[in-house]
């Protein structure tokens, strides 16, 4: 019974946010989370479930302009060493059970990509421009599992730091969002006045906007506007 109305809770939580109507997505996630929690034992540990669901609310609460409490969300699931030990660790269970997740491991590290590059967001509009870097940039930190080789006897993995940009890069299909991420992260260093820096990326941004919407569309000439204004 629980576990059918988280499922429903799921469905109506997505559909609300594609439709972008936040308040309710907001409403249904936050009692899909509420409700999920009472399934774990103390015993499961962290829930794959509870920390991507909680990103999730922390970028529908962006969307209602509740910086202070998305941002508190954003720390709480992305910061904390116990969550990144616990990504890390999901990566590497899934080898030994494919069915650990629902969902794909690579799914899993594109929405965690796209976490990243929301929360970026948050720390820009909270005037943490370095933050935000970081956070976007080609040398941050979000997990990819580089090797992972099983033998008879034992498994070996090494688990490669790469960021956002890296993992979209490697994404078919979602060169717009790649080229938004680029966006963003030129804009990050074009209001600390770090030109050079921001060329390289609103070129690419502006380049893939263009190829993928068109010249005549709005956003890609945004972007060549964008970078025109760097490069003055």
């Amino acid at each position: 019974m629980v576990a059918r109305r988280v499922k429903d809770l799921q469905r109506d939580f997505r559909k609300a946010m594609n439709e972008e109507r936040w308040e309710e997505a907001e409403m249904y996630l936050e009692s899909c989370i509420s409700l999920h929690q009472r399934t774990i034992t103390h015993e499961s540990g962290m829930d794959a479930n509870i920390v991507m669901w909680n990103l999730q609310l922390a970028y529908i609460k962006q969307n209602l302009n509740k910086l202070p409490d998305c941002l508190e969300l954003y720390n709480k699931y992305i910061n904390q060493t116990e969550v990144r030990d616990f990504l890390n660790s999901v990566y590497c269970n899934f080898v030994f059970n494919f069915s650990v997740l629902q969902i794909p491991m690579d799914r899993t590290t594109f929405d965690f990509a796209i976490a990243l590059v929301n929360y970026a967001e948050a720390l820009a509009a909270n005037k943490q421009y370095e933050d935000a870097i970081k956070y976007v940039s080609e040398a941050s930190t979000c997990p990819t599992l580089l090797i992972c080789f099983l033998s008879i006897f034992k498994l070996i993995y090494h688990l490669h730091f790469t960021s956002p940009v890296t993992v979209l890069r490697r994404q078919p299909n979602v060169e717009e969002v790649l080229a938004a991420a680029l966006q963003n992260l030129s804009a990050y260093y074009t209001v600390q006045k770090k030109f050079e820096e921001a060329k390289p990326y609103g070129m690419e941004a502006m380049k893939i906007f263009i190829k993928k919407l068109g010249r005549k569309n709005e956003i890609a000439k945004s972007a060549w506007v964008n970078y025109y204004n760097i490069c003055e």
